[in-house]
């Protein structure tokens, strides 16, 4: 889905909960597009990413293009997250951020639209951003909530964009109403891929998650999902259907603007190539044996793994992700992008970019 696109559906959601009841509640995925939105209103909108922010995951990326695309319609918009980041001078690694170490989104196309509130920064900051529930989170979700006590009290905002599951139980636990819920997946499928050890252990996490999925999403107003089959779960789970809109997080126009490839650059073996973290949701194992395997057949077959996480890969070219230039780079080459993710309800931000550039996916 390109930006333009994205940023006109997004508008009218989140616009439309502002309006009567009497108002048409969703727009439909098929109706064609004008170069406007269908209304003039303009509004105070808060996003919530309870996360490290800024950063190279894709939850985070998928927020901020969020924002970008309701400050591009006019609102103003303010983004609430995490007390630390990514560090700007070294991707990957954290660092304790305050609210003027960097832009909320970077070049903004109405700067004076967006601003970024940080949550109180308690502890020690981890060495590295990863994603995943951990001890660390609990102090910072307990920050971020006292953040947004004070700013609904301080500034009332028309409407919130709360991003995955956490962000969402802050919103409702500060009292927000008017609650547009970003589903980036489900937790009875996430949730068990960090817990290690015992089947009866991600078992567990999955009945847990199953529990949050039936009774979350349906305190908020107007719940987003990435594709159909997560939107039929959560209908499944109690979400009442029509509440649920289906809109695809949005490609990186850089990425769009890529030149065709020449012939004359075409390889008869181009390389396979993972963009993204290594955490064990990503199942890159999988993608170990798959060109272990292919190996057999194409002896010269290369593995390129881009990614901000550190690592020694055996049989791998590793080069580490230093934001949209690598990617840029990377996938203006002949390449095979490879997603090895066998989870059936996220929608990964690197398939997205990699349609975007017109390559090959496996």
């Amino acid at each position: 889905m390109v930006f333009h696109s994205f940023s006109l559906d997004i508008d009218n959601v989140i616009v439309m909960q502002q309006l009567p009841k009497s108002q048409p509640t969703l727009p439909h995925r098929n109706r064609t597009r004008s170069s406007r939105s269908r209304y003039n209103i303009r509004m105070n909108i808060l996003v919530i990413g309870a996360c490290p922010y800024p950063s190279g995951l894709g939850s985070q990326v998928y927020l901020r293009a969020t924002a970008a695309a309701l400050a591009s319609r006019g609102h103003r918009v303010r983004i609430a997250v995490y007390g630390w980041g990514e560090s700007p001078e070294f991707p990957g690694r954290a660092a304790a951020l305050d609210q003027a170490s960097q832009p909320a989104i970077p070049d903004p196309p109405h700067p004076e639209n967006t601003a970024l509130a940080r949550a109180r920064l308690w502890g020690r900051v981890p060495q590295r951003v990863t994603s995943g529930p951990n001890r660390r989170k609990v102090l910072d979700d307990l920050a971020l909530w006292r953040l947004l006590r004070r700013l609904r009290r301080a500034e009332p905002p028309d409407a919130v964009c709360a991003h995955n599951h956490e962000a969402l139980a802050l919103a409702v636990a500060a009292g927000f109403k008017n609650i547009v819920y970003f589903a980036h997946n489900a937790l009875a499928e996430e949730l068990p891929w960090y817990v290690s050890g015992e089947e009866r252990k991600r078992q567990a996490a999955a009945r847990i998650g199953q529990l949050v999925d039936a009774f979350l999403p349906g305190r908020a107003s107007m719940v987003i999902a990435p594709h159909h089959r997560l939107a039929g779960y959560l209908v499944l789970r109690g979400c009442p259907r029509e509440r649920i809109g289906i809109l695809p997080p949005p490609a990186d126009p850089a990425l769009l603007d890529l030149p065709l490839l020449p012939p004359s650059r075409m390889q008869p073996c181009p390389p396979v190539v993972y963009m993204g973290n290594l955490d064990a949701y990503q199942n890159t194992d999988l993608l170990l044996r798959a060109v272990t395997r292919a190996r057999e057949l194409r002896p010269n077959l290369r593995l390129t793994v881009i990614s901000r996480d550190p690592a020694v890969i055996p049989g791998a070219e590793i080069i580490p992700d230093q934001g949209m230039d690598t990617l840029a780079r990377v996938l203006s080459d002949d390449v095979i992008v490879a997603i090895p993710r066998a989870g059936w309800s996220g929608f990964p931000i690197k398939l997205v970019n990699a349609l975007a550039a017109g390559k090959p996916i496996v």
